[in-house]
């Protein structure tokens, strides 16, 4: 099996010089512009199983970290997104569910509001192994008002489980 990604990937194509469209090299393919990307971005591109694009749509992602996410309403995203994957880990000894709402903070009453979806993260282990979750989400779960997530000992209640919070790691489709 050959390489697709062998080279420079910033490269001008063969051949075109000035006056001409530059094309850039994204892999082994060559594109008519370069990819733009802000600082701290992750771009994929959808290729199949040999490795060829299958798809011109650059998908940019913005990652969200919380070593303490608890039952405080926290805001994953302030607008419309796409929630591409989610990974948790418990080090409490009880359950905790992570309930995510399509609302902006303010809009949640924990208790009251009922969750978009709540995730089961396992206890841990005596503090020594920690439980975990870890998802992708195919095609993405989208959020058309904002994501506002918390931590609970149930799936839709507001009670508190883990002193000093769960770790969570949220990747959304910019």
């Amino acid at each position: 099996m050959s390489s697709r990604s062998e080279g420079a990937h910033n490269e001008a194509a063969p051949g075109t010089g000035s006056g001409d469209a530059v094309l850039v090299r994204v892999g082994s393919v060559f594109h008519s512009a370069a990819p733009v990307v802000a600082e701290g971005e992750n771009v994929y591109l959808r290729v199949d199983e040999a490795g060829r694009l299958i798809s011109r749509e650059q998908v940019s992602t913005r990652p969200v970290f919380d070593n303490a996410a608890t039952s405080t309403r926290t805001i994953g995203s302030a607008g419309p997104a796409v929630l591409k994957h989610l990974e948790a880990s418990n080090p409490g000894t009880i359950d905790a569910f992570i309930q995510v709402f399509d609302l902006a903070t303010a809009d949640v009453t924990l208790n009251v509001t009922a969750p978009a979806q709540s995730y089961l993260v396992p206890a841990g282990q005596n503090g020594t192994v920690r439980g975990g979750y870890d998802d992708d989400f195919a095609g993405g779960m989208k959020f058309g008002t904002a994501m506002t997530y918390a931590v609970t000992g149930g799936p839709a209640n507001s009670a508190a489980v883990v002193s000093g919070g769960i770790t969570i790691n949220l990747l959304f489709e910019a």
